[in-house]
C-alpha cells in the first residue's frame, strides 16, 4: 500500500501538476499570441454597413483565464447627425468554462460607466429609431425571413440553458423629448443580477438616482432601490421610491420623508405563477394585491386571477401633497376592490369602490357640502354611478351608467328636492375676488395685441369656455356616444332666482345634445325653453325657442338681473326663437340670431325720465320755432307732470350681430297720466349703446298742446301745434347708453314749424271761405227777395 501511494506522489502527481502548470501556461500565453484586435476594423465596418450611424472601438482584449471572454477599452455610438447615443468605458464579455463543461453556458456582462442617450426631436423621431438602416431591396426581406426561422428552428439544445448575468456600476441614462421639453435622467445606476434564464426571474439589484423634468413645473429627483431575491421557486422582490421627491408646480408635492414602496412574492410552479403578499404603500394609502398566471392543462391560453384591495384612503390626509389645497377643503374615506378572472386573451374585471363621509369646504361656500359616491364597473361598462349631495337647504342625487366603452351609450338621471345655491355659495365674495383678480386672457380676439382694459387701467379676463369642448370634434369616441339625461327638480335658487320645479330631458347624438325644460315657475310667472346644441365644429352652436308668461321684472331686478334695471320693469310676456355660436360671453352676443315678440304689462321705463325728457324737448323746439314762425316767438308749453309709466309695452324684436332692435315699439300711455311712446329702438347687447328713433303722442292733452292757440292778422288758429285729428305729437332721437341716455330734439321745431305754418294756411283758407259764403249768402237774399215763391223756396233750399 506504502508503495502505490509512494508510486502515486512521484510519478502521477509531477505528471498532472505539469499539465496542469502548460494549460495554465497556455491559456496566459494564447491572449499574447492571438491577436484580436487586428479584427476591430472589419467588426468596426461590418456593424457601420448595417445603422445609419457611426461606431467606434477601443483596443480588443482576449482572455482565457478560467472563461473565454473579450475586454473592449471603450465604445460610442453616434446617430447619423454625428450627436452621442452610447459611450461607455471598458466593458467585457465572458463565458465561464465552468459553465460550458456543465452544459449551462453563461454570459457575463461587465460594463462600466455607460451612458446612453435617447433624444426625441421636433418632429417626433427618436434618434434609436433612425439608427436602423432600411433596406432597399424588398427580395432581402423575404428571404432572411425564412432563413431565420430556419435557424431557430435549428438551435441546440443547449441555448435553452444559457444564461446572461449583468454586472454595471456608474451608469447614466438620459431621455430627452424635444418636442414636448420633458427630460428625464437616471443617474449614477448600478444594476447586478444572477443568471437570466427563459421563464425565471433572476435575483438582482438595480440602484440609482432619479433625476427628471417632465414639464416647466414637473421635477422628480432623488434616489431609488429595486431588488430582487430568487430563492428555489420563490421570487421576492422590494422597490423603494420613498427618498425621491416629485414636485408638479403648486399642484403636487411629494418630499423625501413621505412613504413610497412595492414588494411582492411569486410562487413558481409549472403551470401557474401566483403572485402572492403583495402590497404598494404611498403616504397613508395601503393597497394589496394577490393574482395568479399560468395555463391549465388542456387549454391554450394563460389563465388569470386578480384580486386588489384599497381600504380607507382618507382624503383629508392627502392635503400634505397638495399645497394649494386647504386640508379642510376635502375629507372622507375612499373603499375600493379590483377583481380579474378568465384569460389573457379574453379577461373579465370588475371594479368597485366607494367614498365615505365626504366632505368638501370651497373657496366660496358658506358651509361644507357632505357627499358620498359610489362605482361599479367592468370592461365593457359602468354598471353604476351613483354620487349624493347634501347640505342645509341643498340636496341632489345623479345616478349615472354607461353601456358600452366602445360605442358608449350614456344614461344619466338626476334629481333634487331644494337646491339652495344662495345658502351654500358666497357671492359677494366671489365677486370681490373676481374684481380683484386681474389676469390677461383674450383668447376671443386673437388678432388684437393688448387685452380689454377696464377704466380703472386694469386688464380685464377674457373667459374661454370654447377650446375646452373643441376637442370632441377630432374625438372618434365622442362622436359615437349617445346618452339620454333626464333631470326632475321640485325647486332651484341662484342669486335669488326661484325656480320650481325644474323638469327637463336631453339626449345626445352624433355630437348633437337636444331636448329642454318643462314649464317651471319663475318670478311670478313661467317660462319654459327648448334648444339644441351641436358640438360639431370648433365652436358649439346651438338653436333655442322659448315662452316667457307674466314674468315680474321686479323681483328679476330684485334677484341681481340688472339687466332689466337698466330697461323697464313690469310683467313680461314673450316668444322667441334663435340660433347662435360660442359660450364665451362676448362672442356669444355677436353671434346670437333671434327673433319673437313681446308684450310688458304694465311697464315702466327705469333709466328715462319722461317729464324731464319732453320738458326739456318742449322748451328747446318752442324757442327754435320761434325763428320759423314769428308769431310763435316766447310761446310757452306748460305740461302737467308726464310719467315714464305705461299701460303696456309692445313689439316685436330681433338680435343680429349683437344688436337688439325693435322697429315696432310701441309703449300705451296711461291714461291721463302718461304720453304714448312709438318707433324704432336699437339695444347694443355688449355695450348697450342706444340708438332709437321715437314719436311722442299726447292724447290726454298733459302737454297743453292744444290749448295753445293763436291770433294772427285776425284770424284765430286753434291749437296751432296740433294736427286736425290727431293728438300732438313730438319727435326725438335717443342715443348714449341705456345707462346714460342722451336725448336729441333737432328734428322737433321742423316738424312743429310746419304743422303751424299748415294750421295758420287752413285757418286762412277757413277766413276767407267763410267771408265768401256770408257775402253769397247776402247777394242770395237779395235774389231771394225780389223771386217769385217758388224760385224762394228752391234757393233757400241750396243756400240754407
Amino acid at each position: 500500500m506504502k508503495s502505490r501511494h509512494s508510486f502515486f506522489f512521484k510519478r502521477v502527481v509531477p505528471i498532472i501538476t505539469v499539465c496542469l502548470g502548460v494549460v495554465v501556461l497556455t491559456m496566459s500565453i494564447l491572449p499574447l499570441v492571438i491577436d484580436v484586435d487586428k479584427y476591430r476594423p472589419q467588426l468596426i465596418t461590418w456593424v457601420n454597413s448595417q445603422i445609419e450611424g457611426e461606431l467606434e472601438l477601443g483596443r480588443i482584449q482576449l482572455s482565457l483565464w478560467g472563461q473565454l471572454g473579450v475586454k473592449i477599452a471603450h465604445a460610442e455610438l453616434v446617430d447619423a447627425s454625428r450627436k452621442p447615443v452610447l459611450s461607455t468605458g471598458e466593458f467585457s464579455l465572458a463565458v465561464p468554462v465552468s459553465s460550458l463543461i456543465k452544459g449551462q453556458p453563461q454570459l457575463v456582462v461587465r460594463l462600466s460607466k455607460p451612458k446612453i442617450v435617447i433624444e426625441r426631436n421636433e418632429k417626433g423621431l427618436w434618434n434609436i429609431a433612425t439608427l436602423i438602416k432600411k433596406s432597399d431591396n424588398p427580395e432581402e426581406k423575404s428571404k432572411s425571413a425564412p432563413e431565420a426561422s430556419e435557424a431557430k428552428a435549428q438551435l441546440p439544445d443547449w441555448v435553452g440553458n444559457a444564461s446572461v448575468s449583468l454586472d454595471i456600476q456608474q451608469a447614466d441614462l438620459e431621455i430627452s423629448d424635444l418636442k414636448t421639453q420633458a427630460q428625464y435622467q437616471l443617474k449614477s445606476l448600478a444594476l447586478t443580477s444572477d443568471a437570466i434564464v427563459l421563464n425565471r426571474l433572476p435575483g438582482f439589484q438595480l440602484k440609482g438616482v432619479l433625476d427628471s423634468s417632465f414639464s416647466p413645473s414637473g421635477r422628480i429627483r432623488g434616489p431609488f432601490r429595486i431588488t430582487g431575491v430568487q430563492d428555489q421557486n420563490d421570487f421576492s422582490l422590494s422597490a423603494d421610491f420613498t427618498a425621491v421627491k416629485i414636485v408638479v408646480g403648486n399642484h403636487f408635492e411629494k418630499n423625501e420623508n413621505i412613504p413610497f414602496t412595492v414588494k411582492f412574492k411569486a410562487v413558481e410552479s409549472p403551470e401557474v405563477w401566483n403572485l402572492t403578499q403583495g402590497q404598494l404603500v404611498f403616504h397613508q394609502a395601503v393597497l394589496n394585491f394577490e393574482g395568479a398566471f399560468g395555463k391549465k392543462s388542456g387549454s391554450a391560453s394563460q389563465t388569470l386571477q386578480w384580486k386588489s384591495e384599497l381600504n380607507n384612503l382618507v382624503l383629508d390626509e392627502w392635503s400634505e401633497l397638495l399645497p394649494s389645497l386647504d386640508k379642510s377643503l376635502l375629507k372622507g374615506k375612499v373603499k375600493s376592490v379590483l377583481s380579474a378572472s378568465g384569460t389573457v386573451d379574453a379577461p373579465k374585471a370588475q371594479v368597485e369602490a366607494s367614498l365615505e363621509g365626504g366632505q368638501f369646504q370651497g373657496k366660496y361656500f358658506k358651509r361644507p357640502l357632505d357627499f358620498s359616491a359610489v362605482f361599479k364597473a367592468d370592461l365593457d361598462s359602468v354598471d353604476q354611478l351613483k354620487i349624493q349631495m347634501n347640505a342645509p337647504g341643498f340636496d341632489v342625487r345623479i345616478a349615472s351608467q354607461i353601456n358600452s366603452y366602445e360605442k358608449p351609450s350614456i344614461v344619466v338621471q338626476g334629481e333634487s328636492n331644494e337646491m339652495d345655491f344662495d345658502q351654500l355659495m358666497d357671492w359677494e365674495k366671489m365677486k370681490k375676488d373676481s374684481l380683484a383678480a386681474a389676469p390677461v386672457a383674450n383668447s376671443e380676439a386673437p388678432k388684437k395685441t393688448t387685452p380689454p382694459v377696464e377704466k380703472t387701467g386694469r386688464a380685464v379676463s377674457v373667459p374661454d369656455y370654447d377650446t375646452p369642448l373643441a376637442f370632441l370634434s377630432k374625438n372618434d369616441l365622442a362622436k359615437k356616444a349617445s346618452g339620454v339625461v333626464t333631470w326632475n327638480g321640485k325647486s332651484l335658487k341662484f342669486y335669488n332666482v326661484h325656480i320650481e320645479p325644474l323638469k327637463g330631458k336631453f339626449l345626445l347624438k352624433n355630437l348633437v345634445v337636444s331636448g329642454g325644460f318643462e314649464e317651471a315657475r319663475l318670478w311670478g310667472g313661467s317660462a319654459r325653453a327648448a334648444g339644441e346644441f351641436s358640438f360639431q365644429g370648433e365652436r358649439p352652436k346651438y338653436k333655442f325657442q322659448g315662452q316667457l308668461n307674466t314674468l315680474s321684472l321686479q323681483e328679476a331686478v330684485a334677484s341681481q338681473m340688472n339687466l332689466f334695471k337698466n330697461i323697464t320693469t313690469g310683467m313680461l310676456s314673450a316668444q322667441f326663437e334663435g340660433t347662435g355660436e360660442s359660450f364665451n360671453p362676448v362672442l356669444a352676443k355677436k353671434n346670437l340670431n333671434a327673433k319673437g315678440k313681446v308684450k310688458v304689462k304694465p311697464a315702466k321705463l327705469s333709466s328715462i325720465d319722461m317729464n324731464k325728457m319732453i320738458s326739456e324737448g318742449l322748451h328747446e323746439a318752442m324757442v327754435q320755432i320761434g325763428n320759423k314762425v314769428p308769431s310763435l316767438k316766447g310761446k310757452e308749453l306748460r305740461n302737467e307732470p308726464i310719467t315714464s309709466e305705461f299701460s303696456q309695452m309692445t313689439g316685436t324684436f330681433s338680435i343680429q350681430e349683437g344688436v337688439f332692435s325693435a322697429p315696432d315699439f310701441f309703449a300705451e300711455a296711461v291714461p291721463k297720466k302718461g304720453v304714448d311712446v312709438r318707433g324704432d329702438t336699437q339695444i347694443g347687447l355688449i355695450d348697450y349703446a342706444l340708438n332709437a328713433q321715437w314719436e311722442i303722442s299726447d292724447p290726454y292733452n298733459l302737454l297743453k298742446a292744444q290749448d295753445l292757440n293763436l291770433d294772427q292778422g285776425g284770424i284765430q288758429v286753434q291749437s296751432v301745434l296740433v294736427e286736425r285729428g290727431k293728438p300732438f305729437r313730438l319727435p326725438i332721437r335717443v342715443s348714449g347708453t341705456l345707462l346714460s341716455p342722451k336725448f336729441d330734439y333737432g328734428l322737433a321745431p321742423e316738424f312743429l314749424a310746419k304743422i303751424a305754418l299748415s294750421n295758420l294756411g287752413l285757418a286762412a283758407q277757413d277766413k276767407a271761405k267763410s267771408e265768401v259764403t256770408k257775402k253769397a249768402k247776402e247777394e242770395v237774399k237779395k235774389l231771394t227777395d225780389q223771386a217769385p215763391k217758388p224760385v224762394q223756396d228752391i234757393l233757400k233750399g241750396i243756400f240754407r
